[in-house]
């Protein structure tokens, strides 16, 4: 009897410690985690990507948030080749940057391995991002002959359609167009195409308001109550936010593009003043001018005050200052609902039985002061040397656009600035279901190049045009 009561204590005491006891957790090698990791993108199967998360991503914002990136870094690029890891000049002792090259594009890229320590046993996150180190000098005949086998690459299995140019300063060195503009007549694009720009109209616009300023007919640090009643917005909100902080994004505002807009009628957005009901009910994310926040509201009100000081509409001020002096006869803010000619249509990847869809019914009916105009790659290349030449505007007030404000956001006042050990390059992208446009100009260089289509993922294109001209040599 004895012994037996003393085997049952014996055994409640060993299950006891048996739950109290920390499970040890499985640790793993840095070279094991990158090669499962490079197995698991190469594999192209959710599955793969969901072993390799439970296996090594513990953390449950990690493993989400790992799981949406990697999703999105897969069909990017098709599967990678593994170059090494990279050297980063400013190291952090939980992270390891992996240099790889995408096979759709032939582009490289950046993996940041996050770890939960410097130890690197175990994953808290996995990211993506571009690799701009020039490895080795090609020169422009190699460069242009790279370009043209990526761009029949790409129509063979398409994965682009539109067009694109690649300039050095008024010299047009390739314009290629593929794809079609319409899938429903088989029409071919070709490069005098008209092609949605998604948010590159922000140019536009801010270009048109530093022209007022230029004219001493609006200053950069008024308030916008001076020109928005509170039919807009309250007066609290714009007493606090300057023409500054539109042009920059940081004025705390956000985007009309919200659940009233998709959830009603394109043909109820027409003129700004439709667009009331969109943002009328908007607050400040944050104090005005604390920080970046690419806010579509902020800008489409710039167009707002256009209208009030100039005392014309809006899209005939910016055709009549910008695109007539510039000779850019086929741009504009086209409406839909009219017979444009030659006007691509916008294309989306779709689970039914002609593998897409069109976006008319999920676009705007008209573009306007934050996206949603059309132009053509000949017409942008126009632009970019009546920029570059200050034709319009001067040089110190381009020199106040192409500033990075906020250090890590590569945004001016309406362009995108990115700065480089031995290059500038500004201009925008624009993007929504699918449309993807992009125009990069090399300031120092002189390199100009254009990427419009009516497929989404045109910024992959964009992308590989710009590391193969900043890897020119001089």
């Amino acid at each position: 009897m004895k012994k037996s009561v003393f085997n049952l204590i014996l055994l409640v005491v060993i299950f006891h410690s048996s739950a109290v006891l920390p499970q040890v957790e499985e640790k793993y090698s840095e070279t094991q985690i990158i090669g499962d990791l490079i197995v698991a993108i190469n594999a192209e199967d959710s599955a793969a990507l969901d072993e390799f998360i439970l296996k090594y991503v513990k953390n449950k914002d990690g493993a989400s948030f790992t799981k949406s990136r990697m999703e999105r870094f897969m069909v990017i690029t098709g599967g990678v080749d593994y170059k090494g890891i990279y050297d980063s000049e400013n190291p952090v002792d939980n992270e390891t940057i992996l240099k790889v090259k995408g096979k759709n594009y032939n582009l490289p890229r950046t993996l940041f391995l996050v770890y939960e320590s410097s130890l690197k046993q175990s994953l808290r996150e996995v990211d993506f991002g571009l690799y701009r180190k020039v490895d080795q000098p090609i020169s422009e005949e190699s460069m242009l002959q790279e370009v043209k086998v990526l761009m029949e690459n790409l129509s063979e299995k398409d994965l682009f359609s539109g067009a694109v140019l690649i300039a050095k300063k008024d010299s047009i060195l390739y314009t290629r167009a593929v794809g079609e503009a319409s899938k429903r007549f088989h029409v071919d694009n070709r490069t005098d195409t008209k092609f949605n720009l998604g948010s590159m109209n922000k140019m536009f616009t801010s270009l048109a308001i530093m022209k007022m300023v230029e004219k001493e007919q609006l200053g950069l640090d008024e308030t916008i109550d001076k020109y928005l009643d509170e039919s807009w917005l309250p007066k609290a909100i714009t007493e606090k936010v300057t023409i500054r902080h539109l042009l920059s994004h940081s004025s705390g505002l956000g985007s009309y593009f919200n659940p009233t807009f998709f959830g009603s009628s394109r043909d109820k957005f027409i003129s700004l003043q439709d667009y009331k009901p969109l943002i009328s009910n908007e607050t400040l994310a944050f104090v005005p001018g604390e920080r970046f926040q690419y806010s579509n509201t902020g800008m489409f009100l710039l167009g707002v005050i256009l209208e009030k000081v100039s005392g014309k509409d809006y899209y005939r001020f910016v055709r009549e200052e910008i695109f007539e002096p510039v000779g850019m006869e086929n741009t504009d803010s086209y409406r839909m609902d009219h017979p444009v000619e030659n006007l691509a249509i916008g294309y989306s990847k779709a689970d039914n039985e002609l593998g897409y869809e069109n976006n008319i019914l999920k676009h705007v009916l008209r573009g306007g002061p934050a996206g949603g105009g059309f132009s053509t790659v000949e017409d942008l290349h126009k632009y970019a040397l009546a920029l570059t030449n200050e034709k319009i505007v001067g040089k110190t007030l381009l020199e106040m656009m192409w500033n990075d404000y906020y250090n890590t956001n590569n945004y001016g006042y309406g362009f995108k600035v990115e700065d480089y050990d031995n290059e500038k390059v500004v201009g925008h992208s624009g993007g929504f279901y699918g449309i993807s446009a992009d125009l990069s100009i090399f300031t120092r260089s002189g390199y100009i190049a254009v990427v419009l289509s009516n497929y989404e993922g045109g910024e992959q294109v964009a992308h590989k045009f710009t590391h193969m001209l900043l890897s020119v040599a001089d």
